[in-house]
């Protein structure tokens, strides 16, 4: 537990929504990494996630490669961090110069391994957790970790201080979830 946040890891989901879904997953190459930009895996979210809206506006996923997410501080310790995907206000966004605004501007986190890399609890967590103090959305605010194929695992908070983390076998259900909680942040957020 860091900084008073409660954890709570649910049971994997393994309700299947599509079974066709599995025939639009990305296929990684043997010398692909996320960090060259796996240009069939975000396109495969954008085309299962978009159109997308939060607090009556566009959302559009945005590459955040380069940019940092504040630093995390706890026990003598700090850790900063990086993601690879944002979503957020299309509009704004859109525009020249607001690459700085991203994360402020932004509702959700899209962390992309490779087939071969693991998703990292830890890295998920910390990300949500930077993101958060950072974000627009505050507590309202999703990390994804997903390698488009046979990862998936959403982290968000489901009350003040509280994380949840979810597994799924279904990426459509889980792309779904991940929507959902978009959709509700910004409510979310005001509510916590």
């Amino acid at each position: 537990r860091a900084k008073g946040i409660a954890l709570n890891m649910l049971p994997v989901c393994t309700d299947v929504l599509d079974d066709a879904f599995s025939d639009r997953l990305y296929k990684w190459g043997d010398n692909e990494q996320e960090k060259e930009g796996q240009p069939g895996c975000q396109a495969i979210l954008q085309r299962e996630l978009l159109p997308l809206k939060s607090d009556g506006e566009n959302l559009g996923i945005f590459d955040v490669r380069s940019l940092a997410l504040p630093e995390v501080h706890g026990e003598k310790q700090k850790s900063n961090g990086y993601s690879d995907l944002a979503i957020g206000n299309l509009a704004t966004l859109s525009l020249p110069d607001t690459r700085d605004l991203t994360f402020g501007l932004s509702a959700a986190l899209i962390e992309l391994k490779t087939a071969k890399a693991p998703l990292k609890n830890g890295q998920l967590l910390l990300q949500l957790i930077s993101f958060s103090s950072i974000s627009n959305a505050e507590q309202g605010v999703v990390v994804l970790g997903t390698d488009c194929a046979t990862k998936w695992r959403l982290v968000y908070f489901t009350k003040f201080n509280e994380i949840t983390i979810q597994q799924y076998v279904c990426g459509k259900k889980c792309l779904d979830d991940f929507s959902l909680l978009i959709e509700r942040g910004a409510e979310k957020a005001q509510s916590l």
